[in-house]
């Protein structure tokens, strides 16, 4: 459980549940590669990931991380039909405009796709001084 003392580190992804075994690589890689003075509070956001699914990710509850799922449901469906979802672009990539208002309590939080292999403490770009920006971006060379 979370120790006071511990530097947090709040951690996003916007999954479905066919991403959760993606999701679980990108975890992995992420706590692989952890300090152990830094608290990772990992969040799910969702709209049908069950009970019996969320608990299979239960093992992401270590002494230095936490795996919470927040069904953003009731957020999406009042905007469903002003979406603009095709191909492999579904609903799922506007969850991360929820971030601001249902995680208002962090000054910055990090977003990650479920498929991004962390390969260095994600700490490293949390502790990013962004100066006056609200966003810091990595671009995705295979999507340029």
């Amino acid at each position: 459980m979370l120790n006071d003392t511990k530097k947090i580190v709040p951690i996003v992804f916007s999954s479905d549940k066919n991403y959760l075994s993606i999701l679980s690589v990108s975890l992995t890689s992420i706590l692989d590669n952890a300090s152990e003075d830094v608290y990772y509070k990992f969040y799910v956001f969702h709209t049908d990931i069950s009970k019996e699914e969320q608990k299979n990710l239960n093992n992401y509850n270590t002494v230095n991380s936490e795996i919470k799922f927040v069904d953003v449901s009731n957020k999406i469906d009042s905007l469903f039909d002003k979406l603009c979802v095709r191909d492999n672009y579904n609903q799922t990539i506007y969850y991360r405009f929820f971030i601001p208002e249902i995680l208002k309590t962090y000054d910055k939080v990090i977003y990650l796709d479920c498929d991004t292999l962390i390969r260095c403490d994600i700490k490293e770009f949390y502790d990013i001084d962004l100066g006056d920006k609200i966003l810091g971006v990595i671009s995705d060379e295979a999507v340029n």
